[in-house]
């Protein structure tokens, strides 16, 4: 790995630490990719974004082939057909807000989970 790519997973993981941090999203609820030349970094699936490390960020080519041993987000397809299709995009993002969460187990009037519960109260201060 060249100093510049680590340069770049550095801003990644302070990307995925900032969008935690402000309560953009919770738990495993979302990812994040950075594509440089033809490589793309990417966080690997279940990863928690308050937290992850360069150690776990896998890199894949634009068809989905993976460079490291290590194992990308199960919405990597997602990001790279993003790629693939808008050639100036260099970072993709997906997130899925604590706030969604509840609308939809509300909508489907089930109970909302312990997890859940855990996260907005650190979000709001106390569960919605």
């Amino acid at each position: 790995m060249t100093s510049s790519e680590r340069l770049v997973i550095e801003e990644l993981l302070r990307c995925s630490r900032s969008l935690f941090d402000r309560g953009y999203c919770c738990t495993t609820a979302g990812n994040v990719s950075v594509r440089v030349e033809g490589k793309v970094f990417v966080t690997p699936t279940n990863s928690f974004l308050g937290t992850v490390t360069a150690e776990e960020i896998a890199t894949v080519d634009l068809t989905d082939n993976a460079i490291e041993d290590r194992q990308p987000s199960k919405e990597t397809p997602f990001h790279l057909a993003i790629y693939r299709s808008q050639p100036e995009m260099a970072a993709v993002i997906t997130i899925y807000l604590i706030q969604q969460g509840g609308w939809v187990n509300a909508k489907e009037g089930k109970k909302i989970s312990t997890v859940f519960q855990q996260e907005a109260n650190k979000v709001f201060g106390r569960s919605p």
